[in-house]
């Protein structure tokens, strides 16, 4: 039931803040988006601050759902900014774009477990603070700047004509997010139990996954660079073919070996999350924003989905196998990379 639960959240996370940026996305395109850029984090930053006064499981879900609601806002829009870049390094820029957002977790947990053993779990509202900081400070920033011409209105017809062509093509890099993202959250979700139900302390388990989680983001940084030296389908091949063998050896070798093969493999896996998000919007680039939520938040959302009916799995035939089918998911991730045609 413990596995049951702890994918429930993950889901419930995923769906409001995965699912709701192709509405959120649909909407900054038409909108000037630096009121989703500032707006969106503080909202997350405020509903988040309330976890720590949480002591019914329906308020949690409320918070959760605001908190992802807010991210939600945030996502596509900064990802057309970045997007939009006149720079020859779009790859790297994304890729800094994306780590932030993991750092920011990282440095989080870092930053709010001496807090609340501090003061109690109410502090956590204090989090609040440096968001609503940089609201101020960067709405008089944004203020000052002059304004953008408005986006055209673009109706239902002239939005279904710029998209329809590349539906395949969007479909094709959608599921290769999806693919992706499955196997990150599976991971990231079961790692720690895995570990101690195969014998192992809680403290490697918890490494295990530090270092699973360090390399991703170390992926997900050096993975841009890439795509901006080599290109698109040597690096998504890259990001796949690769995760299988390292995968399963770190399922049956849990040693400080398995260690490296768990960070090898995160690495790989995740060196084209930018690539997705940049091709998106290189294929409909009056709706950047829209693609960009099609690949950061349906792409992570369907995944999140995914992640109760794994859970349940897990449960039934235990983590060991779990882990198991899903390290040949990213097989899949290398046909549709195979069937992948796109010249700028």
């Amino acid at each position: 039931m413990l596995r049951i639960f702890i994918t429930d959240l993950l889901s419930i996370f995923s769906i409001s803040n995965s699912l709701l940026q192709p509405i959120a996305g649909f909407v900054a395109d038409r909108l000037n988006r630096n009121y989703f850029i500032l707006l969106g984090p503080l909202i997350t930053a405020i509903f988040m601050g309330f976890l720590g006064w949480v002591d019914q499981y329906w308020t949690l879900i409320v918070i959760l759902v605001m908190s992802g609601f807010g991210t939600a806002m945030f996502h596509p829009p900064g990802a057309a900014m970045v997007g939009r870049l006149n720079h020859h390094r779009k790859g790297f820029a994304m890729s800094i774009f994306n780590t932030a957002g993991a750092l920011g977790v990282a440095l989080g947990a870092l930053i709010i477990i001496p807090i609340t053993d501090r003061f109690g779990y109410k502090a956590t509202m204090a989090m609040a603070i440096p968001a609503i900081l940089f609201f101020l400070v960067s709405h008089r920033m944004l203020s000052r700047q002059k304004q953008t011409a408005p986006l055209p209105r673009v109706n239902h017809a002239d939005f279904i004509r710029e998209v329809k062509p590349h539906a395949m093509l969007i479909l094709n890099l959608y599921l290769i997010v999806v693919v992706r993202a499955i196997t990150v959250l599976t991971f990231t979700g079961f790692i720690p139990l895995f570990v101690t139900s195969q014998g192992q302390s809680a403290q490697f388990g918890g490494t295990a996954l530090a270092v699973f989680q360090l390399f991703t983001t170390g992926g997900m940084l050096l993975g841009g660079h890439l795509f901006d030296k080599v290109g698109t389908r040597k690096i998504l091949i890259l990001s796949f073919i690769f995760v299988l063998p390292l995968a399963l050896a770190f399922i049956n070798l849990l040693t400080v070996w398995g260690l490296i093969f768990l960070a090898t493999m995160g690495f790989f896996l995740s060196s084209s999350t930018s690539v997705n998000i940049i091709l998106s919007q290189e294929l409909v680039p009056t709706q950047a924003s829209f693609m960009s939520s099609i690949m950061m938040g349906l792409g992570w959302g369907t995944a999140g989905l995914v992640m109760t009916p794994i859970g349940a799995m897990a449960d039934r035939l235990g983590l060991y196998w779990t882990l198991t089918a899903v390290s040949f998911l990213p097989l899949v991730g290398l046909i549709l990379v195979y069937f992948f045609r796109y010249e700028k």
